[in-house]
């Protein structure tokens, strides 16, 4: 999960808090993300992120919720895309921090399976 080249934001930290069960390949999630904007101006907050509707064969993340703080934020999330909308453009050199909350399987990077034991 990655801000999409977008020179008005630097991501500064990522957080992620993951449970995994041994009776599914499912995981539920939560990523925390610290950003940076370079820009005024900033209205949304692209990020790479597959969702289970833009694959066949039903594995991706599918967005519970997104929010800054204690606040909900309004996002869309199209294919492998998550848009979060900001509640307030944003400031140059102004910091924020998104949650997002998560479950699916992994589409890739986190191979779960069976094993020897």
């Amino acid at each position: 999960m990655t801000p999409q080249a977008r020179p008005s934001i630097d991501a500064l930290n990522y957080a992620f808090h993951l449970t995994l069960r041994d009776d599914t390949d499912e995981i539920a999630g939560e990523a925390v993300i610290d950003v940076r904007f370079t820009q005024a101006g900033v209205r949304e907050v692209r990020l790479d992120f597959v969702s289970t509707a833009s694959r066949t064969d039903g594995k991706g993340m599918t967005v519970e919720r997104v929010r800054a703080g204690e606040a909900a934020l309004a996002f869309r999330h199209d294919g492998e895309t998550l848009w979060v909308t900001l509640p307030e453009p944003s400031k140059a050199g102004e910091q924020r921090q998104i949650a997002i909350r998560y479950r699916g399987v992994p589409a890739d990077g986190l191979h779960i399976g069976p094993n020897k034991y």
